[in-house]
């Protein structure tokens, strides 16, 4: 997708409906500071705490049919995996996250609580693994 102001507000109407509308505020300490206008869009308002889930709504909301029955997987240890499993969830989709085994315990629970198939394995396995479906996808 190429980038453009057209294509942010297409994503933007698309995922409308499944995400938290979150506050632009600016500071005046900041600003006065900087001698500048500074904003901060305070995405970790959002359901899932961060950006990611904006990303992971819109693009789980684009899958066709088929793979929507196959349901998604992702690999992560972090906020990615809690906004893939939620965007899963709240679209009726199922979700696979793999996850390292020395992941923060914080991310391991929040990523629970959404309850997608939850999957562990040691960082170098995910590693090996990513790299190895890189490289096919590629070809």
């Amino acid at each position: 997708m190429d980038f453009s102001y057209k294509n942010i507000d297409t994503a933007h109407n698309h995922i409308e409906n499944l995400v938290t509308r979150t506050p632009l505020i600016s500071n005046d300490y900041i600003n006065k500071k900087l001698n500048s206008k500074i904003f901060f869009k305070l995405e970790n308002l959002q359901t899932t705490g961060s950006f990611k889930y904006r990303g992971a709504s819109y693009k789980i909301s684009k899958l066709n049919d088929e793979n929507k029955k196959n349901g998604v997987v992702a690999y992560s240890s972090r906020n990615h995996a809690q906004a893939v499993a939620y965007a899963s969830l709240k679209q009726n989709i199922s979700c696979k996250i793999i996850m390292p085994k020395n992941a923060p315990k914080i991310k391991i629970e929040n990523t629970r609580n959404i309850k997608p198939k939850l999957f562990f394995m040691i960082q170098k396995q995910i590693q090996r693994k990513y790299r190895r479906e890189n490289f096919y996808r590629r070809k």
